[in-house]
Parts: structure tokens; C-alpha cells; sequence
């Protein structure tokens, strides 16, 4: 699990800084990431520079609210297609900037309570890196299956990233 969290230290004076690097003890089983149905995270790269992840295949994984009634979350992580909508569409919903991406869940499902921090990450196909391009930030509270979530978008925060990893000694 969760070993050491290293918050942006511009989040506590603008939510918009809405991103952490978070240090695991090991890698985690991950579905949907090898021909038997589990990956490790180790297969998880970070996002390429000036790719449009639109034609990927994208994927959001976690382990929020599972059932809505008792609002218990899952047992055990689930994954869930997702579909990438252009921010100028995604505006007329929430109003986003530029660091982060919209995503639409596809198949009646849906992000809830509790996967905040969740990844979105995507590939071109099967076999294929994977890139983790977003984490879940905010979506409507109630839920709704099919629904728009935000992502704060991976690629913006790069220079955090290689910066906490060098200090710490992250990778």
C-alpha cells in the first residue's frame, strides 16, 4: 500500500494544483493488463509529450463507492472503460482548464466517491505501453452512470514528478 505521499506544494494555496506523487511499498496487480487478466503497475509509463490520447484505448481503475445505496466501496479494484472528450465540450459541463481532461465512462458505469486520485491511463492497443495521462479529481457528486468525470492531466506535472523522484529516490 501507500508508503509516502508527496503533495504539490502549490495545492494548498490553488486547488487547481490538484496532484500528489504517491510512493507504493510494491508493485500492484492491476486487471486488464496482461493476457491472464492481471499486470503489474510496473508496465505503467508516464504520458508521451504532445499525444492526443483520443484514439487510445483508455481505462480508469479503482476502488470507490461500489454499491450506491450503501455507498460501501469496492472489494477489490475495478476497472472501467473510459472515452476522451475534448475539453470545449467537457466545458459545457464543468469548467476546466488546460491541465486537466475530461473523460465520459462508457457501458453504465461510473467514477464515484472514492477514487479520487484513481488513474486514467491509455494505449494504442493491445500489448501496447500504457501511459497514465490523468488522476481522477472531481466528477458529480451523485455519481451518475455514463457520466462526465475531470482528470487532472499527468503531463503537466512532469517536471514535479522527475523532480520528487530525484530527491526521494522514487524510481
Amino acid at each position: 500500500m501507500a508508503n509516502q505521499a508527496y503533495v504539490h506544494p502549490m495545492y494548498f494555496f490553488d486547488r487547481n494544483y490538484d496532484f500528489a506523487v504517491i510512493k507504493v511499498e510494491k508493485a500492484m496487480d492491476v486487471p486488464h493488463l496482461t493476457s491472464d487478466g492481471y499486470g503489474s503497475t510496473d508496465a505503467f509509463c508516464l504520458p508521451e509529450e504532445d499525444v492526443n490520447y483520443r484514439d487510445y484505448i483508455c481505462r480508469v481503475a479503482g476502488f470507490g463507492v461500489w454499491e450506491r445505496e450503501t455507498q460501501s466501496t469496492a472489494p477489490i479494484l475495478q476497472v472501467a472503460p473510459m472515452t476522451i472528450i475534448p475539453n470545449d465540450q467537457c466545458r459545457n459541463i464543468y469548467p476546466v482548464n488546460d491541465c486537466q481532461i475530461c473523460a465520459k465512462v462508457n457501458a453504465g458505469e461510473t467514477v464515484c466517491n472514492g477514487d479520487s486520485g484513481s488513474p486514467l491511463y491509455c494505449f494504442k492497443s493491445e500489448g501496447a505501453p500504457y501511459h497514465v495521462i490523468g488522476a481522477v479529481s472531481f466528477g458529480t457528486r451523485t455519481c451518475p452512470e455514463n457520466g462526465v468525470v475531470v482528470f487532472t492531466k499527468v503531463s503537466c506535472y512532469i517536471d514535479f514528478i522527475d523532480k520528487i523522484s530525484l530527491q526521494y529516490s522514487l524510481f
